[in-house]
């Protein structure tokens, strides 16, 4: 997993096992292998998740994005953030 700025992005990468020697007599005359199974940690689904959710452009309240850059272009706005408010908000969501 790499977390670079803002986006979060992961790379899971597959090693063939199979020498070349095997490849090369598997046409169809060997049984087929089970498939390989990957397991994620909690904390992996979580981000997962998460991740999804910040994508569904559903989850956006248009409205209050708008009228935050009407307050932006007219100079009236004012930053004053409540972090165990926002902390508490984003906690309910989960």
């Amino acid at each position: 997993m790499k977390i670079s700025g803002n986006s979060l992005s992961q790379n899971v990468s597959v090693h063939d096992r199979t020498s070349s020697a095997d490849r090369s007599t598997i046409s169809g005359s060997r049984p087929e292998q089970p498939a390989a199974r990957v397991a994620l940690s909690p904390e992996a689904g979580f981000l997962s998740s998460l991740r999804e959710s910040a994508a569904d452009p559903t989850e956006v309240r248009t409205e209050l994005v708008d009228d935050m850059r009407a307050q932006i272009r007219n100079g009236t706005f004012e930053q004053s953030v409540d972090m165990d408010q926002m902390i508490n908000s984003l906690l309910a969501d989960l």
